[in-house]
């Protein structure tokens, strides 16, 4: 599909190829709103448009199929202007290296309950933090070489565990795919998982120890002990494999106050709106956006997807 603009600069409606392979005309008395959503689904547009550190490590939430950034493509052949890039995106943490995010239903955390540590056995974040700050934390462990695991043990669950249904055919699934790792000791688990024995036991002793003091808040990284659990020593320990999932991408095509496509000067294109993840400034600047200068390569591969479309 491809939108019409008049000579006069007015968008008059769009041309749509019907199953047959023939063409439909489309005209709008009114006007043409955009709301294709974002990009999430286009790998070329994703790799053009979005920071590596932000997907190349992430699984997909997979909200839809359709997410493949046709408005924007729209737009931008008709002279619209977008967001400067890096494009922002909204990620979260607790997805496993599956294309797709699984949810798991015996997860305890780490939103809540357990910690998040490197390879290393070292904690990085402060776990309850909101999930996008925690997602960005896991990608730069990830983006240094590091492998992210979720710890937690038998106190976490307390019995929770046995009323939750499929839990242990999750469990041993997961395990089945390396993804998660269970042992009767921290010892155990830290040979099953890869992660430096001598760091994890450190870690889990300095965490519980902000809890045998009465702390309110543990001294790292000042995560609140109120709505949390010491690990104490009761076994199973368990250690999930974790990275970050995109939900959706939040940058698109420019829009005013009234949902109008604005063109590179900043001027109103007539008859065309956006809306939703199609458009431009989706959270007015209060969503995470990411302040650094462009890569070269970046802006190479920005300035071949324009030549391609426009």
């Amino acid at each position: 599909m491809q939108l019409i603009r008049e000579d006069q600069g007015r968008v008059a409606g769009a041309v749509a190829k019907t199953e047959d392979g023939s063409y439909l005309r489309i005209n709008a008395s009114r006007g043409v709103l955009i709301a294709t959503g974002g990009y999430d689904a286009n790998p070329e547009m994703m790799q053009a448009w979005v920071r590596p550190e932000d997907y190349e490590s992430s699984s997909w939430w997979n909200p839809s199929w359709g997410t493949t950034g046709d408005g924007h493509m729209m737009g931008l052949k008709v002279g619209a202007d977008m967001d400067s890039l890096p494009h922002a995106v909204m990620n979260f943490s607790n997805a496993t290296p599956g294309t797709f995010v699984e949810k798991r239903v015996y997860f305890p955390g780490p939103m809540n309950l357990g910690i998040i540590v490197t390879d290393e056995g070292k904690r990085f974040v402060n776990e309850n933090n909101p999930r996008q700050y925690v997602s960005n934390c896991v990608n730069v462990q990830i983006r240094r070489g590091k492998s992210c695991f979720s710890i937690w043990n038998q106190s976490m669950f307390g019995e929770t565990l046995e009323k939750v249904p499929n839990a242990d055919k999750q469990i041993a699934l997961d395990e089945e795919k390396g993804y998660l790792f269970r042992a009767d000791t921290i010892e155990e688990l830290a040979a099953k998982a890869g992660i430096d024995e001598v760091g994890l036991k450190d870690t889990i002793k300095r965490y519980d120890k902000a809890f045998e003091d009465g702390l309110e808040r543990e001294p790292d990284y000042y995560r609140w002990t109120g709505n949390n659990k010491p690990f104490g020593e009761d076994g199973p320990w368990y250690a999930l494999r974790s990275q970050s999932v995109i939900l959706a991408t939040v940058s698109g095509l420019t829009i005013d106050a009234n949902a109008n496509v604005l063109d590179r000067a900043g001027k109103p294109i007539e008859g065309l709106y956006a809306t939703g993840n199609a458009s431009g400034n989706f959270y007015s600047g209060n969503y995470p956006r990411h302040m650094q200068e462009l890569r070269s390569d970046a802006l190479r591969r920005s300035a071949m997807l324009r030549r391609r479309i426009c």
